[in-house]
C-alpha cells in the first residue's frame, strides 16, 4: 500500500541523488538540495566532463544513506571508494 503522506513529502522535497553521465555511463553520484544549481556548478568548474545527468528525489533524512546505496550500486569511477 502506498504511504500517501510520505509520497507527498518525497514529491515536495528539493533533495535528490543525482548521477553525472558520460557516453551513457554513470561517472559520478552526488546529493543535493538544489539540483539545477549543483549541476550548474559542475558545468562551470569543468572538473568532471559529463554529457548529461539523471536524478532521483529523496527525503532529506534519507539522502546520505541513498547516496551510499547508489554509489555501491553503480560504482562510478569518480567517487571515492569505501574500505
Amino acid at each position: 500500500m502506498i504511504d500517501l503522506p510520505k509520497l507527498r513529502d518525497r514529491l515536495n522535497s528539493n533533495h535528490c541523488i543525482y548521477a553525472l553521465r558520460n557516453c551513457g555511463q554513470i561517472i559520478y553520484v552526488g546529493r543535493t538540495g538544489n539540483l539545477s544549481q549543483r549541476i550548474a556548478r559542475h558545468r562551470s568548474n569543468g572538473r568532471i566532463p559529463f554529457f548529461d545527468s539523471v536524478s532521483w528525489p529523496c527525503l532529506a533524512g534519507e539522502i546520505a544513506e541513498r547516496e551510499v546505496e547508489m554509489i555501491d550500486k553503480f560504482q562510478p569511477k569518480l567517487n571515492w571508494r569505501r574500505g
